[in-house]
């Protein structure tokens, strides 16, 4: 009997698959997707560095789903007997008391806090899944902060978290769980202080790992996407120090922040860039208006964006790879199949990180604002641009589309750009920071409607000292663009440059 948590309409189901080892390898192209909960392993087509040419990650229909609704109308104080309802054991779904109002007409932050925290942690083999009302509405006014929380699944059913006002510090006196919120280290056992009161963050996950956020609605307050006020860091969904985690099928819209953060652990020194986040999977989500950016991977390793729709007013970057601290990891990160628009800059990339297997392919944007300059040391490297395609030029008054800088081992082939001046140069390699094994081929890039009939884009411009090589780059009408530059770069096919591609990250296990 569970009389103290307010379970209501708890069951059971079974996974799909145990959570053994992965039968699909992500460095030969092949995208892991757990057969977890009816997801499989699918093969993804190869193309110039192994990667897919456009993924094909939907979210699959959970045959339960129907039943736990159904059974969630009748309030039960102990799970329900698998076996009466013809199922095997497996994942307990539990909903919300009716308490907890459904219909945003008071802000219930605090107690819907207070209960998530008073459920007891799943398993591997037994993980929990909150299942919110069908279409209901959440006020949110504060901040759900979720400390080292294994083994959940956030089933947002439809339902809409909405926030109506900021309030900061609305948790003060309600402390975390204890014990090391990151997963396999003993570290900050007692999680005294770790509440980041100043933000509002409205979903701040702290540690954890094997966690689901699907099916919700994130709704702010910031509707027109107005950026550089004091809370620009208080995104929708932040993940730190996280491991194996998916967000998925979710909106997120008007936040004040970022849509969604990746960093390291909060609690952890210099930004928990000894403990960052692991395993992110952000699939199949709509974004419009931020304040800040629209992704931002700050310290995680094995990070794949795909197949989002990010949009609206984004003051910053679409995507931004970047680090508070000198140190820490941004790698294997894959941005692929997703279509962005509104943005200042596409991809900003200057980064203190080490910063190596970047992939960002297959993306429908609106124009090519780059710039990748890791700050660090040594090069960053196996850095992959192919296959994207830009509906625009470039609004901006640089010379370049894409800036690249104290990079090795950088292929940028098979994109399709509209260009204009004076942005006329595609690709710009500078001499402040070495780089080397630039290979920029294959790609379409045609003057927009508003250049000149003598407009003649430029593929690639690098300084003397730069090893880097342009081939087979031409315009939609067939014109051949390549040897402009005073180097006369050279054309090389017999051995081109061939970045590593992401290892992909392993799916989280509910």
């Amino acid at each position: 009997m569970l009389p103290n948590i307010g379970l209501t309409g708890m069951v059971q189901r079974t996974n799909a698959t145990s959570v053994g080892s992965p039968t699909c390898r992500s460095k030969e192209g092949v995208r892991r997707i757990k057969a977890a909960r009816g997801r499989r392993c699918v093969a993804d087509v190869e193309r110039k560095i192994g990667l897919s040419t456009k993924s094909s990650l939907t979210n699959p229909k959970r045959w339960f789903v129907a039943l736990a609704v159904a059974v969630a109308a009748v309030v039960v104080m102990s799970p329900v007997s698998a076996g009466a309802l013809g199922l095997p054991p497996g994942i307990q779904v539990v909903s919300p008391p009716a308490s907890i109002v459904t219909d945003c007409s008071v802000d219930v932050t605090k107690p819907l806090y207070d209960w998530l925290n008073s459920l007891p942690e799943g398993t591997s083999s037994a993980p929990t899944e909150i299942l919110f009302a069908s279409n209901g509405c959440y006020q949110i006014d504060g901040m759900l902060y979720l400390r080292g929380f294994n083994d959940f699944v956030f089933n947002g059913n439809g339902s809409t978290f909405k926030q109506s006002t900021v309030v900061n510090g609305e948790l003060l006196k309600d402390p975390p769980r204890t014990g090391s919120p990151y997963c396999g280290s003993s570290q900050f056992p007692n999680g005294s202080g770790s509440t980041p009161l100043k933000m509002d963050i409205m979903w701040f996950i702290e540690g954890g790992c094997d966690l689901v956020f699907e099916n919700m609605n994130v709704q702010g307050i910031n509707a027109n996407g107005n950026g550089g006020t004091q809370k620009v860091q208080d995104a929708g969904i932040q993940l730190s120090g996280v491991q194996r985690a998916v967000v998925t099928n979710d909106t997120i819209d008007s936040v004040w922040g970022d849509f969604i953060t990746v960093t390291g652990l909060h609690e952890a020194p210099f930004g928990g860039i000894t403990l960052p986040s692991l395993d992110i999977t952000i699939e199949n989500n709509s974004m419009k208006a931020s304040g800040r950016q629209g992704v931002t991977v700050v310290y995680g390793q094995r990070v794949s964006v795909t197949g989002n729709t990010l949009r609206g007013n984004i003051p910053d970057s679409a995507i931004d790879l970047e680090a508070d601290s000198s140190g820490g990891t941004e790698a294997d990160i894959l941005i692929d199949n997703n279509t962005m628009d509104g943005y200042t800059w596409l991809l900003s990339a200057k980064t203190e990180a080490r910063f190596y297997d970047i992939a960002f392919t297959n993306n429908t944007v609106r124009s090519f604002e780059v710039r990748m300059n890791p700050l660090t040391s040594t090069n960053g490297h196996d850095v992959t641009f192919s296959d994207n395609t830009s509906e625009h030029a470039v609004a901006w008054s640089l010379a370049y589309n894409l800036s690249l800088n104290n990079l090795a081992t950088v292929l940028v082939s098979g994109n399709t750009a509209l260009m204009q001046p004076p942005a006329q140069t595609f690709v710009h390699v500078g001499r402040r920071h070495v780089s080397t094994d630039i290979a920029v081929q294959d790609n379409t890039l045609s003057p927009s409607p508003a250049a000149s009939a003598n407009f003649l884009p430029i593929p690639l411009h690098a300084a003397p000292n730069i090893k880097a090589t342009e081939c087979n780059n031409q315009t939609s009408s067939g014109t051949a663009l390549d040897d402009q530059h005073p180097n006369r770069l050279r054309c090389v096919t017999s051995t081109p440059v061939q970045p590593a591609a992401p290892a992909l990250p392993v799916y989280a296990s509910p």
